[in-house]
């Protein structure tokens, strides 16, 4: 942590996509110990901002800090104690709850035997015991994020990334995962909460900062934020005018009176009472109808007028009051690099544990087996010896007997299928967020002793 109290500082961010900013200047504090909300619409840049604070994307312009370290001069120093978890629960389905603790910790370097211990901590701290020695494939939604959040504890993170958690869940799944947070946080860890839902960030954040067009235009308490930046009424900005009628609908079922229609705006207007509650229930109506939004929030503003956003001037990073964390528990390791000689070391250990992984997969999908290895050994079998005199082309002598091509073109086949199985797996993992998760840990590190002093920030102190 840096001596200003932030476990996460972020001044001026850009990230360019061709000619479009995702990150424009983006700007971030997070207090030590607290959830920290990112609030926006889909588009406005939160999840890039994580990536680049979880190392995964290089950032373009300006600087930040993660627990301390540099995220641009030192990703592997960040790596080491981050946990990242994505929109999706990245855990791999076929293996047990078990199993995926345990390949993680062998992955962040615990040592089998630790890793062991460490996911039997983390299975009771989850309340995953019983559901152990299952595949996460059959866990329920919210069984497979609570697996999830695990994953990312297993060195007891300084800060934790989440993004999006709730996503797809169901209300009681959301629940589980809100006291989960709570309980991480009880436990010294920080986190830095990415949604859409106002609800979730009023729910579970100390502090919110609300990011639109890859800028920060709002940074207070949720009830602060309300109050400055919300209103009585509800403004909608549909980007089809033809999705006018369902977005009057949804508003009507929460508004207090009759709601205001600026056609040419394509924009539908209505006082309401509960603010929180008729914002959550009118985006998630519009999205289950597949309504395209352009806009929508809160408004003091008279009705047809839109309600501009705060001036970035406006923008100040606030301290919550509430302590810091003492320290999360677990099996917290520093994570440095190491000769050129550890690397190789620690790279060829993480192969292994990865292809453990692999032949796992093997041994639970017996349909695998058999189609990439019973499949050519069968078809020589069946073409060399059963239909043997079929494969001789007559009066063609040695030279037109085609078995002579059958074990060449089988090993090829094989070769085939093994490379398309294992693109087919990559795709899989990529989709679900496993690669990320790789990504962000410290693989290819070696243990150094616990407690390694943080390195010296170059950032002056903030007045």
């Amino acid at each position: 942590m840096n001596g200003n109290g932030f476990a996460v500082r972020a001044e001026g961010l850009h990230k360019r996509y061709g000619d479009k900013y995702a990150l424009d200047g983006f700007d971030l504090h997070v207090e030590q110990g607290t959830v920290h909300g990112l609030l926006g619409p889909n588009g406005a840049g939160k999840t890039t901002a994580v990536r680049i604070l979880s190392t995964l994307v290089r950032l373009d312009g300006g600087r930040a800090e993660v627990a301390g370290a540099d995220v641009a001069r030192e990703p592997a120093v960040v790596r080491g104690r981050i946990g990242l978890t994505g929109q999706y629960a990245a855990v791999d389905e076929i293996l047990t709850g078990r199993q995926n603790l345990e390949m993680f910790g062998r992955l962040f370097h615990l040592g089998a035997r630790r890793a062991a211990l460490r996911a039997e901590e983390l299975l009771e701290q989850f309340h995953l015991q019983d559901a152990a020695e299952k595949g996460a494939g059959q866990y329920s939604g919210g069984m497979r994020r609570r697996l999830d959040l695990a994953a990312s504890m297993i060195l007891a993170p300084a800060v934790l990334f989440l993004d999006e958690p709730t996503t797809g869940l169901d209300p009681r799944s959301r629940l589980e995962v809100w006291e989960t947070v709570r309980e991480l946080v009880a436990r010294g860890t920080t986190v830095l909460l990415t949604t859409q839902y106002l609800e979730e960030a009023d729910r579970l954040a100390s502090r919110v900062t609300v990011i639109d067009r890859g800028r920060a235009i709002a940074d207070d308490t949720p009830d602060g934020l309300k109050n400055t930046v919300g209103g009585s009424h509800l403004d909608v900005v549909v980007r089809d005018a033809a999705d006018l009628p369902a977005a009057v609908r949804a508003v009507t079922r929460v508004c207090a009176g009759e709601p205001l229609v600026v056609t040419v705006e394509r924009r539908v207007q209505a006082a309401v009472t509960d603010r929180v509650a008729a914002l959550t229930d009118v985006a998630r109506t519009l999205q289950d109808e597949g309504v395209a939004v352009e806009d929508i929030g809160l408004a003091q503003a008279q009705p047809g007028r839109r309600v501009p956003a705060p001036d970035r001037s406006d923008v100040r990073d606030r301290r919550s009051g509430r302590p810091p964390g003492e320290g999360g528990r677990g099996m917290s390791v520093a994570l440095t690099a190491d000769t050129a000689h550890g690397r190789l070391y620690w790279a060829f250990a993480d192969c292994l544990n990865v292809t453990r992984r692999y032949l796992t997969h093997f041994l639970r999908q017996p349909v695998t087996i058999v189609w990439q290895l019973g499949f050519p050994i069968i078809s020589v079998l069946l073409y060399g010896f059963v239909f043997g005199e079929a494969m001789k082309v007559p009066g063609g002598g040695d030279d037109g007997d085609y078995k002579q091509f059958l074990m060449p073109g089988m090993f090829v086949m094989t070769m085939a299928f093994g490379f398309m199985n294992t693109a087919m797996a990559v795709v899989t993992d990529a989709s679900k967020g496993v690669i990320d998760r790789f990504r962000s840990m410290p693989m290819r590190l070696r243990r150094s002793r616990p407690g390694g002093a943080s390195p010296t920030s170059s950032w002056p102190a903030r007045s």
